[in-house]
């Protein structure tokens, strides 16, 4: 399994480990746990506490100790969900804050996927066919990845239904 996007929702490498070791085995103790990921026990502890105030691990406590549990994992989309409306809530004073300190930009460089999809979405949104982009480039080895095949793909036909980019 790609635990790249469960790592971009903020969770360490032990806690995916731990998280997906509880949805496979159920309630379970640490011992279990241990066994199941090989990490060591002071490491599960701490990962078990952090998916606890993260939401997405519950425990019970039982006279032989406590049994964790993994949460559904749409609750992992209902804490992104709760994370953007706080973000959306603060965003009005944010952009104020930027209209403040805003200087017309000359150039910017964007690094890294993150950075070149930024860049074209900013090119999409903000450019008229008045504006100029001088250059824009990457190495080959970062040119030939699927997910940016696939997101120049999708930056193609938005531009192609009417929001052009400059040429």
């Amino acid at each position: 399994m790609d635990i790249s996007t469960l790592q971009e929702l903020g969770l360490t490498r032990n806690e995916i480990k731990i998280y997906l070791a509880l949805l496979k085995l159920g309630p379970t103790t640490t011992g279990a746990l241990i066994k199941e990921t090989g990490i060591a026990n002071s490491r599960v502890y701490e990962a078990l506490r952090t998916l606890t105030e993260k939401g997405i691990v519950s425990y019970v406590i039982h006279a032989q100790g406590k049994t964790f549990s993994a949460e559904d994992p749409k609750v992992l989309v209902e804490n992104l969900n709760e994370k953007k409306k706080k973000l959306e809530r603060i965003m009005p004073q944010l952009e104020a804050l930027k209209k403040v300190s805003e200087k017309e930009k000359k150039s910017a460089i964007y690094e890294g996927y993150n950075g070149f999809k930024n860049a074209l979405e900013i090119i999409l949104r903000e450019c008229t066919s008045k504006d100029e982009v001088l250059a824009l480039g990457m190495t080959p080895e970062r040119g030939t990845s699927k997910t940016l095949r696939n997101f120049l793909k999708r930056i193609d036909t938005k531009r192609l239904n009417g929001r052009k980019l400059p040429e």
